[in-house]
């Protein structure tokens, strides 16, 4: 017999914006802060819950500050818990490369596939990553400010 897989979604309260993720997803938390989800499967009444949280770990605050034609790579880790019948594995995770990236503003600040972020013209612009894990979707946002060098 199938597992069924109850999802429960507990989001951190922080003063930022969420939104549900596409296909069922199950929420989506912006500027820098993470997403707090758990899996629950129900067979036999044993508990195995996934916990998954996101974060870029290189940008303060969720804010990065570039001078134009200056670039920077992000880094984004993966933080999560396997809950087997009580017992807790903590685990981190580099999915820097397994994240997609988008920016807002093409015009002020573009981002490779590979997170590599650079500073086109002066202006403001956010990058929005993603982390698709299963039926798991993390989300967060980098604001990017691009000035003008030497300011």
């Amino acid at each position: 017999m199938k597992a069924l897989f109850v999802a429960v979604v507990a989001l951190l309260i922080v003063p930022t914006l969420t939104s549900c993720g596409a296909g069922g997803g199950l929420g989506t938390l912006i500027g820098g802060y993470l997403l707090y989800r758990q899996l629950q499967n129900s067979r036999n009444n044993n508990t195995t819950g996934l916990t998954s949280e996101i974060a870029v770990t290189n940008v303060a605050g969720g804010k990065l500050t570039l001078s134009t034609g200056q670039t920077y790579q992000l880094v984004v880790k993966r933080t999560y818990q396997i809950i087997v019948n009580g017992v807790t594995v903590p685990q981190i995770d580099d999915v820097t490369n397994s994240c997609s990236y988008a920016s807002d503003a093409a015009n002020i600040s573009t981002v490779t596939t590979g997170g590599l972020v650079s500073a086109v013209q002066v202006g403001t612009a956010n990058i929005l990553v993603t982390y698709i894990n299963g039926p798991l979707q993390n989300t967060t946002a980098v604001a990017v400010n691009v000035v003008t060098p030497g300011t």
